[in-house]
Formats: structure tokens, sequence, C-alpha cells
């Protein structure tokens, strides 16, 4: 049984948060989408949201109202395999039913490809600059599921083949700030295909306000979660609400928008796919969902619950739903093959608000689906050493930074030289991870203002870019 969590409880949960974070060779890292209206914690495993770990935001919108929308997401990939024990039926999962302040990884049965999670922008002149990205801030991050995952489940984890490369859009401009475009390339690296496979994103929507006072009528966040469904834009939505009767009863003042999980891509009709929408109640460890089989079964009904009139198990007081919103079947991903389906986070002030959002979402990822500069087929974590340079260029000393890219892990330093090859300042950053970084130039000390050389070393990799001090 869930229990209703005050803000005091959240904040208990966050002292005694979690355990350590599974043994893995690869560091778990995160980053914050944050550069429009939805914000939201990415990891480099799949997990989306903080599950209240943190007071990060998790589907915050608007970005620092403190309402936040999410307690986790993440992909599910099922599909029927043979690996050395014989056919089966598996479900890869990287999010499962968790109790809040538990590590949001606990359900994952992915581990990351890199300790990093790769960022890339549209915009010259930004730090990360790069020709062929696709927003303003893309972020990218890639993932695998070996057999034998960390997973809370009863079986062990069978690997479907699979490498996921996770793509996050964003923008700022006004029409596209409300929401997320989540892309994922879902390639089989296995020696055999993958039939009858369904994606799907899970998701725990719950609407609070991290602000409320403690004991105040707006505290607390479970089972006060008012669903509705989007067939035209296929997507779910939900709302603080109170209590019953709704939406009279709502309080919907409280936290007064609504956020949604939005399918993307259109089910092929000439290829006989649907679109699953399932909703069951909060249960940590279930025997119903315990099993590949049952996750399977689940995600591939090819049906949407029905939501009005709301069943008790899903109702606001009565029920705690969690949601899951899947396409499906791919007939058959060949090995060395891969498919593309799109998500979208979206928020908005009303119902037709969040419609108009979930439009702009779908114009866009349908504007990109005639192709981009991405690799897919290769991944996009693969990056050459380069010194991208330093910028603004010239300013005033201390505040300029460089931005690099470094291809392996390594020892990592910048020099900086007068025009006659006198050294001025040394930084040694220690051992960086491969893939794009930011250092502030003010690190280096206070450069007199003349034109200088920055020199970029790692291993037997060298760069060189000229800088600008002004004063």
């Amino acid at each position: 049984m869930r229990i209703v969590c005050s803000i005091s409880c959240l904040a208990l949960s966050l002292l005694i948060t979690a355990l350590p974070p599974p043994a893995r060779a690869i560091t778990y890292v995160q980053a914050i989408a944050n550069i429009n209206k939805m914000g939201m914690t990415l990891s480099n495993y799949g997990v989306m949201g903080t599950n209240f770990t943190s007071r990060a935001p998790s589907m915050e919108y608007p970005l620092g109202s403190g309402f936040q929308h999410l307690i986790h997401a993440g992909i599910w990939i099922g599909g029927k395999s043979y690996d050395g024990n014989g056919a089966f039926t598996g479900v890869s999962t990287a999010s499962m039913d968790a109790s809040p302040g538990q590590s949001p990884y606990s359900g994952d049965e992915f581990t990351p490809s890199s300790d990093s999670i790769y960022r890339r922008s549209s915009i010259p002149g930004n730090p990360y600059y790069t020709p062929g990205a696709v927003s303003e801030m893309d972020y990218i991050s890639e993932f695998v599921d070996p057999s034998n995952a960390q997973t809370g489940n009863v079986e062990g984890h069978r690997s479907l083949g699979l490498r996921v490369t996770q793509y996050v859009y964003s923008w700022s401009v006004e029409s596209y700030s409300h929401f997320l475009l989540v892309r994922y390339v879902i390639h089989n690296v296995g020696s055999g295909p993958l039939t009858d496979a369904w994606v799907g994103m899970y998701s725990e929507l719950a609407s609070g306000n991290m602000n409320a006072q403690t004991g105040s009528l707006y505290a607390g966040w479970f089972s006060k979660k008012w669903l509705a469904y989007e067939p035209d834009f296929r997507m779910i939505r939900e709302h603080y609400c109170l209590n019953k009767p709704v939406p009279d009863n709502c309080h919907q003042e409280a936290v007064p928008y609504w956020a949604g999980v939005q399918l993307l891509t259109p089910p092929d009709a000439f290829a006989g796919q649907h679109v699953t929408l399932a909703a069951w109640p909060y249960n940590k460890g279930s025997v119903a969902r315990d099993e590949d089989v049952e996750r399977y079964a689940i995600m591939s009904a090819g049906t949407q619950v029905a939501l009005v009139p709301m069943p008790d198990s899903l109702n606001v007081y009565t029920g705690d739903p969690v949601e899951l919103l899947a396409l499906g079947p791919f007939a058959t991903i060949a090995a060395g093959d891969s498919i593309r389906v799109e998500f979208a986070f979206v928020g908005g002030s009303t119902p037709d608000s969040i419609r108009g959002h979930a439009y702009f979402a779908q114009r866009v990822r349908d504007m990109l689906q005639g192709g981009t500069a991405v690799a897919e087929h290769s991944s996009p974590l693969t990056v050459a050493f380069a010194l991208h340079g330093v910028r603004p260029n010239p300013a005033e000393t201390g505040a300029q930074t460089v931005s690099f890219a470094l291809a392996e892990p390594g020892e990592t330093r910048l020099e900086c030289f007068d025009l006659l090859g006198r050294r001025e300042g040394i930084l040694d950053l220690g051992v960086l991870g491969p893939g794009e970084h930011v250092v502030p130039l003010a690190s280096l000390g206070v450069l007199r203002p003349a034109v200088h050389v920055l020199r970029l070393k790692q291993a037997g990799h060298v760069a060189s870019t000229r800088i600008v001090t002004l004063r």
C-alpha cells in the first residue's frame, strides 16, 4: 500500500535516501534540461526524474515555479528473442514502481555506454555549438541491456541485445518552450532478430508544490492524480486534485498546471501497429508485474484504459496510478538494424493550452522525421579530440570559458603562453572522461591584457588556439 506523503515526509525521505548506487563499471550521471519552461533531470541510464531523491527539476513546469509533475519515468522495450537458453519473451525496463526517496535506478535494467551525457547546441556562440545539432540544446546518452543487470524483480534479466541512444531536444522559442522532445534510436546489436517488439514510456505523473508549507492544505503528492487521455495527440495528462468529486473539490489552484506524456510516433496502420495506454495502482514489487511475460502482456495489449468515468483504482483519493504509453508491434528488428520512436514531455496551464503545446511538439517531430545529421547506426558519443575555442573572445581576463572535446579518458592540462612562447599559466584538470567539456579560464589566474596562446594537452594529443584578454 502506498504511503500518502506530505512535504515533511518527503523531506525525511530525502535524508534517508537510498541505498548507494549498484556497483557498475560506469558512473551514474545526471544532467538537467533547463533552457526552456520544462525542467527535467536526465540520466545516462535512461531514467528521467528524481524519484524525490533531491529537489532538482522532476518535470518542473514552469521551470523555477516549484511545481513538480513527475516522480520518475523511463523507457520499456519488449519483444521475442533467443539466447543460449532458448526462445523467450523479454522486457528491458528503465523504471518500475519505486518508493519515494529510493534510488531512481532501482528498477533499471540498463547499463550506460559512457559516463557522460553529451551536450551539443545548434546556436553559434554557445560553448556546446556543434554542426549537426538538432535543437538549442541536445542531451545525448546511450545505454545497453546486459544480462543480469540490476533489477528489483524476482527473475534474472535476459538481454534482448539492445543498444539505446536517447536524444533529448529542447528549444527556448515560445511556441516550442513548453515541451521536451525525446527520441529513442533502438539498435539490435544481438546475433539474431528481435520480433514483435513494443516500445513504451513508463511514467508516474504526480503534481505537487515543492514549496508548499508542511501541514498546509496543499502538502502531499500521492493519491491526488487526476488523469485524462487525449487520443488525437496520443497523450496522457495529469493534474493535481485534492479530493473527490472531480473537478469541484480538486483545488486546482494548488498546482495550476497540466503535465503530460505524449507518444509522437504514430502507429503504422499498414504494419498493424497499435497504441497501448495502460495504468495501474502503484504497487512496488507487485506479483502482477514482476515477470517479463506479464509486463509484455501489458504493453502489447493495443488498448487504452478507460478514464471516463474514472475507475476507483485510478481515481483521486482511492487510487494512486502509474502509466505506460506504448507503440507496437515492430514485426522484426533484424540484427544490425534499428528503429526510432519519439515521445514528448509537455506542460500547459489549461487542457486547451497543453493540447496546443502537444500540437507543436508533434509538428517539430514531423519536421525532423525526414532525417537529421545524427549518425544513428554509430554512437554519437564517439567524439574526436578537439579544442573548440574560447568564448567570449576577446574579453576581460577571467570572464572567458574554453570548450573542448576528448576522445578518451586521461590526464588533461591547459597551458597558456605569450607570443614569445613563455608560459603564463598551467591548469591541471586531472582525469577527464570522453565527451564535451567547458572550463572557466579564471582558474588559470589573471592574465595581462594581450594576445595569448592556449594549449590543450591529453596523452599524445595537443591542440592550440589564440585568445585575447582586454584588462
